[in-house]
C-alpha cells in the first residue's frame, strides 16, 4: 500500500509550548491513519481539517492507550468538511490518538492537531 501523505509535520516541531502535527494526504490513497503520542503537560487540543475535497470521507480523532485499539473518543470528534473542532478536556488523558480519514474517495485534504502544552 502507498503512503497516503504527501507531507508530515510531526508533533513537537514546536513553537514555544504549542506542538503542531500536520498531514497532508495523497489523492490516489483513499483513507489513511496518523499516530502520535500525546506529550507530557498536554493541556489542550484541537482538530482542524482544510482542503478542496474530502473525497466523501469523515476524518475524525481517536484515543488509545495500547497503540493497537483505538476508538472514538468518547467526546466525539470528527468532521466531513473544512472546519476545525476543540477536544473535550475531558479526552486529553490517553496516551495515542490517531487521525483517521475513512469513507473517502481521491481526498485532498491537509488535517492539522494544535497541542498547546504546560507551560516549562
Amino acid at each position: 500500500m502507498a503512503d497516503p501523505l504527501t507531507s508530515v509535520l510531526d508533533p513537537l516541531a514546536q513553537v514555544g509550548r504549542v506542538a503542531v502535527i500536520q498531514v497532508t494526504t495523497d489523492p490516489t490513497v483513499d483513507d489513511f491513519d496518523y499516530i502520535f503520542d500525546a506529550p507530557a503537560g498536554l493541556r489542550a487540543m484541537s482538530f482542524h481539517g482544510e482542503g478542496s475535497s474530502f473525497g466523501a470521507g469523515t476524518l475524525s480523532l481517536q484515543c488509545s492507550n495500547d497503540r493497537s485499539n483505538f476508538y472514538v473518543l468518547p467526546t466525539a470528534v470528527s468532521i466531513t468538511a473544512n472546519g476545525v473542532a476543540s477536544v473535550a478536556l475531558a479526552d486529553l488523558g490517553y496516551h495515542h490518538y490517531r487521525i483517521h480519514l475513512t469513507g473517502s474517495t481521491n481526498p485532498t485534504l491537509t488535517a492539522t492537531v494544535v497541542l498547546n502544552l504546560d507551560p516549562q
